[in-house]
């Protein structure tokens, strides 16, 4: 298991320094045990660490994501097919419209911006 500092979780992060420190040390107890679930056990001492199923599916999602190409080759084949072939509409009332409501999002204030009015 390779945990950083980017990790947000205070327990794991405290859980690896004081492995390491144990290790740094000559100490027993840090030979853990990664186990099928996500749980980490240290049989020695009796800690445990266990990682959420909802986290396991953010890092699969995560992993699938990255792994996904950014350019969608056959959408892009297919709009350019349609634009040599001079079949391509644009629908410009419809870009008008997206364009018009991003403008009026961006403008909104944010939820801290709204502290001090009357609710």
């Amino acid at each position: 298991m390779k945990v950083s500092s980017k990790d947000s979780n205070p327990s794991v992060l405290a859980y690896v320094q004081h492995a390491r420190h144990l290790n740094a040390a000559g100490g027993e107890g840090v030979s853990d045990t990664i186990h099928r679930n996500g749980n980490i056990t240290n049989p020695a001492d009796g800690d445990r660490v266990s990682i959420s199923s909802r986290a396991r599916d953010i890092r699969q999602a995560l992993d699938i994501a990255r792994s996904a190409p950014d350019v969608r080759e056959e959408m892009v084949a297919a709009v350019r097919t349609r634009i040599q072939n001079g079949t391509y509409e644009i629908n410009t009332e419809k870009i008008a419209m997206n364009m018009i409501l991003e403008s009026l999002f961006d403008d909104m204030p944010t939820a801290d911006a709204c502290d001090g009015y009357a609710r």
